[in-house]
């Protein structure tokens, strides 16, 4: 099935702010930080392609990014954007290319992208990868995903979120995800480019995780205008681990970027 819109969820009114979850989630992902900040703005937890309601969703990256910028424009006022992981991978694209104003762009454990040769070699990993996923129980690579290093510590989180999470990750479509791996996963992305929007960007990561520290310093470097932000004690998914910080951390910016 192609299908232009991408599945939402939506709370609150004010300031809409669009949050995009990491690869083996869905916008469920989010549901702690957006209990957290409450009906105070118009919150969007969106189903990237292959996962939740949007496992159906096929397209290529051009065409997820004028899903997104539909979106985006259907707004009363330019929304500020929140991805994790993958989600960051698909807000870095969009903001590569020209498009509607954002009121702001925040990366959580982002990814600089590839060089040629280390893109195409990650091309081939995803695809293994993606040959499993259908070929094998979805139990089985649930309980390998989970054991990678990049979750290194997780096991520090409470054990309702654990369990949460795995929930998630056992009710994602494996065909879904062999397919965001195939055509929108990490080998897809090469390094280098400048964001074509003006609009503040905020690189977000935790400090436990020397990968994810240089991820974020590479970006960093690729793009002196964005600020950094290290969550101390934090690993890759700080969503799962302390989502009372993250949504006050977003909080205090919307609200002070309100008064300006």
């Amino acid at each position: 099935m192609n299908r232009s819109t991408l599945a939402a969820r939506s709370r609150g009114s004010g300031q809409p702010v669009i949050f995009l979850h990491g690869f083996f989630s869905d916008g469920r992902l989010w549901d702690p930080v957006i209990r957290e900040l409450g009906d105070e703005f118009h919150q969007l937890a969106v189903d990237l392609p292959g996962h939740g309601e949007s496992s159906d969703w096929r397209g290529g990256w051009p065409e997820l990014l004028l899903a997104l910028d539909e979106l985006v424009g259907s707004l009363d006022e330019p929304p500020a954007i929140v991805g994790y992981s993958m989600g960051a991978r698909v807000l870095r694209r969009l903001l590569l290319e020209p498009g509607p104003q954002l009121h702001s762009a925040h990366l959580i454990s982002a990814h600089p992208g590839f060089e040629a040769e280390a893109a195409k070699e990650r091309q081939h990993r995803d695809d293994q990868l993606a040959h499993r996923l259908v070929s094998r129980p979805l139990d089985e690579t649930v309980r390998q995903w989970s054991k990678l290093p990049i979750f290194e510590g997780q096991e520090r989180a409470s054990e309702d979120s654990l369990a949460r999470q795995d929930l998630l990750r056992r009710r994602q479509d494996p065909e879904g995800l062999a397919f965001a791996l195939r055509v929108l996963g990490s080998g897809t992305c090469e390094a280098h480019g400048a964001p074509a929007r003006i609009s503040p960007i905020e690189l977000i990561c935790g400090d436990r995780l020397t990968q994810d520290q240089h991820r974020t310093q590479a970006l960093a470097d690729q793009w002196p205008q964005a600020r950094v932000t290290w969550l101390e004690g934090i690993g890759h998914n700080p969503i799962l681990e302390d989502p009372p910080a993250l949504s006050a951390h977003f909080k205090r910016f919307l609200r002070a970027s309100a008064k300006t």
